[in-house]
């Protein structure tokens, strides 16, 4: 498949809005736009820009995704010595409170159990029972994409161009409302943006793992709410 770069984005905007001599709109400032539109497109659709990494883990219970992380998206399994350990299950903070109340307080080890993540708090998560500051976690995560120049791939898959060209086009048409009256194709052009990464029925994007789909904490038949 052929591997798009900022440069036909750019491109493409600029015919769009008959603009191919780069005189309304410059090509740097359209570019700040299509990184803008990376980004725009990862808020929205998360798994647009996953990253499966294993990190360290931190003394308790509190953990911390690395600095280019928007969110968590699963935990998989502990590493040990480099190599997969066992799995990790996720699971709710009522379910993990109703069962073992001072869990956040037992004897620290090494292997985690079980993870709770509340896409509120994007960038951090919990895990039991707390840590002994020893473990390691593979993870997959939502990372922010990194800025690229106009000659740079895209960060993102082929399938994300259109919802791409339409936020820029969203940006461009934004700039010029102010002069040209343009408020009207700005919001159409957003609108096309939607819908193409949520769909007609505009479905609700989920952040991080799915509280619904939490096993128990401990026992295969603990509650889960």
């Amino acid at each position: 498949m052929t591997a798009f770069t900022a440069k036909d984005i750019i491109d493409r905007v600029s015919f769009i809005l008959k603009d191919p001599e780069n005189v309304r709109w410059s090509r740097p400032e359209v570019l700040s736009y299509v990184n803008e539109a990376q980004v725009a497109v990862v808020r929205m659709e998360p798994s647009a820009n996953k990253v499966r990494a294993v990190i360290k883990l931190q003394e308790g219970t509190l953990q911390k995704l690395p600095e280019d992380a928007m969110c968590l998206l699963s935990a998989v399994r502990n590493v040990i010595d480099g190599i997969g350990g066992p799995s990790v299950r996720l699971a709710t903070r009522s379910a993990l409170d109703a069962t073992i109340p001072d869990w956040a307080e037992i004897w620290p080890q090494g292997i985690v159990e079980n993870y709770i993540y509340d896409g509120r708090e994007d960038t951090e998560f919990e895990v039991f029972p707390p840590n002994d500051g020893e473990g390691e976690l593979e993870v997959v995560y939502s990372a922010v994409p990194p800025q690229i120049e106009e000659d740079d791939e895209l960060v993102l898959g082929t399938e994300y161009v259109t919802p791409m060209i339409n936020y820029t086009l969203y940006k461009c048409a934004l700039l010029d409302s102010d002069f040209n009256g343009t408020q009207g194709l700005a919001q159409y052009y957003y609108q096309l943006f939607m819908t193409e990464l949520t769909g007609q029925d505009e479905k609700a994007t989920k952040k991080g793992p799915i509280a619904s789909h939490a096993t128990a904490p401990v026992a295969a038949n603990g509650g889960t709410e």
